[in-house]
């Protein structure tokens, strides 16, 4: 039996221990834990991981592309509502994530036959992005929300 551990508190990780010492001793147990002490562990230049950091920068390099990304992330922060669960912030970042997902797959493999072994290295690199970090980027970078005197939240696009 093998146990892999990520980001668990100390005692989490002791309650585990605890179960897998009372495991059958003919078993063998290989308890593997990562535990991410702070940002920079388990990280890539402030990025979660090396696809994200490689998105990010392919985004932002170009002032075209930046400007066309900081457009969309604007639209979507305008037209995004607090919901039940999230504010309008948090809305507008979650539907961004989902834009950036959409349209930079599109964009990476719209040369690349869908059934081959480059848009499936591809693909798999890309389900490692991660999106909501990107978003979360874009809509603080492009706009600020604030609430007025009615206590409305009104959006403001910076771009």
């Amino acid at each position: 039996m093998i146990i892999v551990i990520t980001n668990t508190s100390h005692l989490a990780f002791a309650l585990l221990l605890q179960l897998v010492i009372n495991v059958d001793s003919r078993d063998r147990v290989f308890l593997l834990w990562f535990h991410k002490n702070g940002a920079d562990e388990m990280s890539y230049n402030g990025f979660t991981n090396h696809p994200t950091w490689l998105v990010h920068l392919w985004l932002t390099n170009d002032c075209h592309d930046y400007a066309y990304w900081v457009g969309e992330a604007g639209e979507v922060a305008i037209a995004s509502e607090a919901s039940q669960y999230l504010t309008a912030q948090e809305e507008a970042q979650r539907q961004f994530a989902v834009v950036l997902e959409e349209g930079v797959s599109e964009m990476v493999l719209q040369d690349h036959e869908r059934c081959s072994l480059t848009s499936d290295l591809l693909q798999s690199v890309l389900e490692e992005v991660n999106w909501c970090e990107l978003a979360e980027l874009f809509i603080e970078e492009t706009c600020y929300f604030q609430d007025d005197s009615a206590g409305t939240l009104k959006t403001h696009f910076l771009g």
